[in-house]
Formats: C-alpha cells, structure tokens, sequence
C-alpha cells in the first residue's frame, strides 16, 4: 500500500516592536553619539498565532499582545513544520527563555524570535535586530549605563532600584519583557 504524504507550508512572519515608543529614534543620536531607530521587540506569527518571549514563551492573537501594534510585519518564508511540531519544539526549549535568565544583551525576546525562525524556516533573524543591545552597549554612554540598564531589567540588584527616577521608564531597557 503507497502511502502519500502531503506537505502543507505554513506561511512564517516576524513582528517589529518599539518598545521605546518612538523615543529612541528621536533622542538616541543626542544621547549615544549613535542613530537608534527604535529598542526592537520581535516575535513570531506562525499558523494565526504569534509566539514571543516575556517572562516565558507566550502565545496571543497576533498584534493583540501588551506591545500594541507591530511598527513592521517581514515575510520571512514558509515553513513545512506543523503547528504541533512547532508547540512542542517550543515546550522543549522553555527552560532556556524564563524571566530567571533573561538577558539584556544575549539573551532576550530577540535570541527567542531568532531561534523559533530558525527552527521554522532554517533562517536567522537580521544581526541588525538581533545584536542591537550589543551595538548600544559599545557607545561610550552605553558601557557607563550597563548596571542602569540591567538594574532595570531586572537583573541588578533589587534594592538599587528603589529611589531611582529612571525606574519609571523601563520600556526603554527591555523591562516590560518580564511584566505578565
């Protein structure tokens, strides 16, 4: 008896956040020395739902998450993995994206989308998106503010937090990503 197997391609695409709102494009040049377009959040939209990183791997109706409305929605190819497939690699790998060992610079939402499209499509994300922490980090002002920025994220001290102004603009650092 032949047996026929089918193989459906699901269409993949990845989601563009700023999650400084537009700030970053307008202040960051002034502040860096560098142009910031925007503090990227990406995540990715597969079989009618969108995956990212937040504290865990999550899943939402697409654009319907916390981050608002995507600023870029990229076709990134086809992927012949099923939904099934792709929920289970996801199960898999969930001990490596939990809010204990989020990373600022090497291992946030960006290293998620990164890693799921790989899996999905055998691309990687642009290093444009996905270095962009490691880029800042590099400016003179960056490597001054790293314990800021980590405190912020939560990485820090907790008790470093609790007089600091800055605290109450997080979204800029990646915080937001650790909210439920």
């Amino acid at each position: 008896r032949l047996k026929i197997f089918c193989c459906l391609k699901y269409k993949v695409v990845y989601f563009i956040y700023d999650v400084s709102d537009g700030m970053a494009n307008g202040l960051s040049e002034v502040i860096l020395g560098k142009k910031v377009e925007g503090i990227w959040h990406t995540s990715v939209y597969a079989y009618g739902i969108e995956y990212y990183f937040a504290g865990g791997i999550n899943l939402s109706q697409p654009r319907k998450t916390k981050f608002g409305k995507p600023i870029k929605e990229i076709d990134f190819g086809y992927t012949n993995k099923s939904k099934k497939q792709f929920e289970d690699y996801l199960r898999s790998i969930s001990k490596y994206f939990t809010k204990n060992n989020y990373d600022l610079i090497s291992h946030n939402c960006n290293h998620f989308t990164d890693t799921a499209l790989y899996y999905l499509t055998g691309k990687h994300l642009p290093n444009a998106i996905l270095r962009q922490h490691k880029e800042i980090l590099k400016t003179p002002l960056g490597r001054q503010v790293r314990p800021l920025l980590e405190n912020l994220a939560g990485l820090g001290n907790a008790n470093s937090n609790q007089n600091n102004p800055l605290v109450l603009l997080p979204f800029l650092f990646g915080e937001i990503l650790n909210n439920k």
